[in-house]
């Protein structure tokens, strides 16, 4: 089986120096629009799996419905 690729770039924010962070929702959103492209490509029924990559030792804090509460804080 052919794998399809997609992906969207999402800024890194540099509020100060040595501070580097994202804003969770627009990473959220920039997922869901690749895996929307991706399914556009191939139609859903073509669909087997789904992986996912994220950025190595980036953190973020949820609260208890795993509603984002702190911007992602990115290893950068």
């Amino acid at each position: 089986a052919a794998s399809v690729r997609g992906g969207r770039a999402h800024a890194l924010l540099q509020p100060g120096p040595g501070y580097a962070v994202q804003d969770p929702d627009r990473v959220l959103a920039a997922v869901r629009a690749a895996v929307s492209d991706v399914v556009g490509q191939v139609g859903a029924a073509r669909v087997a799996g789904l992986s996912f990559s994220a950025a190595l030792h980036s953190l973020v804090g949820l609260d208890a419905d795993g509603t984002p509460v702190t911007e992602l804080l990115t290893w950068a």
